[in-house]
């Protein structure tokens, strides 16, 4: 009996003195961000509080936590040192800001926006054909010819042109040319002025 205790307790000697193999130490994985989340409870910073108490602030906020959080999921420890800069340039651009429209102005400047899908291209559009131009119909020659001697040699050029005029002016034909007889001429001007309400001076006094 005395023996085997002896035994036991040689073995246990034996044990105590076997050197323990040391734990390997897990690799610290990086954070997801930087910067924590505001709380909002309790006593926290006036930026913070600028946070917690204004929807969009909080919103941007939670977009670039995810952005960085996103960034740092197997990212070598190089890209995390770049992560860890940019979020600490980040804190003190923010932290430096007075009001509202600062802090959303400093968080829209490191947020990525994310890749809109490209729309397909539009079919190149078909030529359309234009409907050739009318061209205008000729204005008919008028069928009057002048029958006799002309007014202009009747009682002179400047006279006749007086009574072209004045036939002109009150027939919309425009058939008042000088080579018409002076005749002519003064029964056109009489049935024109004859149909003009608006008269001219001319037609109230006799015509020549």
């Amino acid at each position: 009996m005395r023996k085997s205790l002896i035994i036991v307790a040689a073995v246990l000697a034996l044990g105590a003195c076997k050197p323990t193999e040391p734990k390997p130490t897990p690799t610290p994985t990086p954070t997801s961000a930087l910067y924590p989340r505001p709380t909002c409870t309790g006593t926290v910073s006036a930026i913070h509080k600028r946070i917690c108490e204004n929807k969009s602030l909080d919103w941007l906020d939670r977009v670039l936590q995810k952005q960085w959080e996103a960034a740092r999921k197997g990212a070598t420890a190089e890209k995390v040192k770049e992560l860890d800069a940019a979020q600490a340039k980040f804190l003190g651009e923010r932290d430096a800001c007075k009001d509202d429209a600062c802090i959303a102005k400093v968080y829209k400047a490191y947020i990525i926006p994310a890749a809109k899908p490209t729309k397909p291209a539009k079919p190149a559009a078909k030529p359309v054909k234009k409907p050739p131009i009318a061209k205008p119909s000729p204005t008919p020659t008028p069928r009057w010819r002048p029958r006799g001697p002309s007014c202009a040699s009747q009682i002179g050029a400047e006279a006749a042109q007086r009574l072209s005029r004045q036939c002109d002016r009150v027939n919309p034909s425009r058939l008042c040319g000088v080579e018409r007889s002076c005749g002519s001429l003064r029964r056109s001007i009489r049935r024109g002025c004859d149909a003009t309400y608006d008269k001219p001076g001319f037609c109230k006094r006799r015509v020549d």
